[in-house]
């Protein structure tokens, strides 16, 4: 085993030539070897983990001329401090993808999803964390799609916005400052509603809520460059019209934000301050209830344009008594709030047993530096 400090060290320094030398492992990370969440572990209790799609032996690794991730990291870190720390393998049942949905129009009824027990997948008039929105520019009519808004942050002129993904209202980088938001996310809509909307001129006279302001931009793989992105985030500043403005700080039926949660980072024992639970509102699976499985982790995934690289992400597991997935397709954009119902991060992507969130304090930090003012949380 390692403390914290050694294990998270390794994971900065090799991370990302564990993930680029190890085929089939998904993202990279600090965890535990017992498997118990970060909030409880104990001090020299850690270790660097890979995360796979499958488990699999030795032996079959070997027949299938693949290395195992202990092997891998041996070899990485042999001469140096890290020798001695020690590794583990958890499974994802698949590779990660951006919990988004975007399908052809006819296609709807296969990809809608179930609504959740707390249906946010509806018109609100008072606009609140967690409910289902969509940029419809250059997609709608023949192409529907939904994420989720996160919460709404303000600069310091008052001036009003929401927070969702970039892939979720900017498109991943091609849509345009200016673009609108609406509230139903078009795949919610109902085919009375469509009918009624048939262009996106109807559509967004009736459900605009917000124009596209700015956001990160998203780093793709290059043949001569493999940049790290920070976090996919978007904002869009609300336009005030018929809606109530008086629930931004609330989530759908799940309380509210009370405040921005402090980074994590090591406590006078050498032990991560993780919160012990942690959970979200989104748009396909409502609330639900987690804990943190990994820090530090640098993974990669698949966007239009090219694939991408994240390093200090957030990795959770639901709770054993969650009844289902953590997020699901639809949920990017949630807010994941802790026990203490403080702000830890953004939803942006999952795979059928995890899901990864960017910290809040480097979402904040880095919309701030696109927008040239500094973001704060709207809180209750």
């Amino acid at each position: 085993m390692a403390t914290y400090k050694d294990a998270s060290s390794a994971v900065k320094e090799y991370g990302l030539n564990l993930l680029l030398n190890s085929p089939g492992v998904h993202a990279v990370g600090v965890g535990t070897k017992s498997r118990v969440p970060i909030a409880v572990s104990k001090p020299n209790d850690f270790c660097v983990t890979a995360v796979v799609s499958e488990r699999k032996a030795v032996e079959r690794l070997e027949r299938e001329n693949i290395r195992p991730f202990a092997r891998v990291f041996g070899k990485e870190v042999k001469g140096t401090r890290f020798e001695s720390v020690e590794t583990n393998v958890i499974e994802s049942g698949g590779p990660f993808s951006l919990q988004f949905l975007r399908v052809p129009r006819i296609q709807r009824g296969i990809h809608g999803g179930r609504r959740p027990v707390v249906d946010v997948q509806k018109f609100f008039n008072s606009l609140r964390c967690g409910i289902g929105i969509s940029n419809p520019s250059g997609l709608y009519p023949a192409i529907l799609s939904v994420g989720t808004l996160g919460a709404f942050v303000r600069d310091t002129t008052e001036v009003l916005y929401l927070l969702s993904n970039n892939h979720v209202i900017g498109h991943s980088d091609a849509a345009k400052p200016g673009d609108s938001i609406v509230q139903t996310g078009t795949l919610d809509l109902t085919e009375i509603e469509l009918t009624l909307m048939p262009t996106e001129s109807e559509l967004v006279n009736a459900l605009k809520i917000a124009e596209l302001t700015t956001m990160v931009p998203i780093q793709r793989l290059s043949p001569s460059n493999i940049p790290l992105n920070k976090v996919d985030a978007a904002i869009a500043k609300l336009v005030i019209g018929s809606r109530s403005l008086t629930d931004l700080a609330r989530l759908c039926y799940a309380g509210g934000i009370l405040a921005l949660s402090r980074p994590i980072e090591a406590d006078d024992r050498g032990v991560p301050t993780a919160p012990a639970r942690v959970y979200k509102v989104g748009r396909t699976t409502g609330f639900t209830e987690g804990e943190i499985e990994l820090v530090g982790v640098i993974d990669s995934l698949d966007y239009p344009g090219g694939k991408a690289y994240f390093q200090d992400q957030i990795q959770i597991r639901p709770t054993v008594d969650n009844g289902g997935p953590f997020s699901l397709p639809g949920d990017s954009g949630s807010i994941v709030l802790s026990d203490h119902h403080e702000a830890i991060g953004l939803l942006f992507a999952g795979s059928p047993r995890q899901t990864l969130v960017n910290p809040m304090q480097l979402v904040l930090d880095e919309l701030s530096k696109k927008l040239g003012k500094p973001l704060e949380l709207v809180t209750l």
